[in-house]
């Protein structure tokens, strides 16, 4: 069943993510690089994330400026591509 819920906590991890190790999606959809389809695959590709525990234990001990995602990250690759 789908779950807002879920799907509100997995954004807001992935959000963390971004701002963690650099990535700015909203940036790169502006600016044409990412097309809003890129960028909803992602949200659900983290929705499916099996890791959420490990994700937020892994954002709490890592600060803004991370070089890159852990990886366990199903978007990791994707993030790679628009870290700065």
């Amino acid at each position: 069943m789908f779950s807002f819920k879920k799907t509100d906590k997995n954004l807001s991890l992935m959000q963390r993510m971004s701002k963690t190790v650099g990535v700015d999606f909203t940036e790169a959809i502006v600016d044409g690089s990412m097309s809003p389809k890129e960028y909803r695959n992602a949200v659900l590709k983290c929705t499916g994330c099996k890791d959420v525990d490990a994700c937020v234990v892994w954002l709490e001990r890592h600060p803004i400026g991370a070089a890159e995602t852990p990886e366990f990250c199903g978007n990791r690759e994707l993030m790679g591509e628009w870290n700065r």
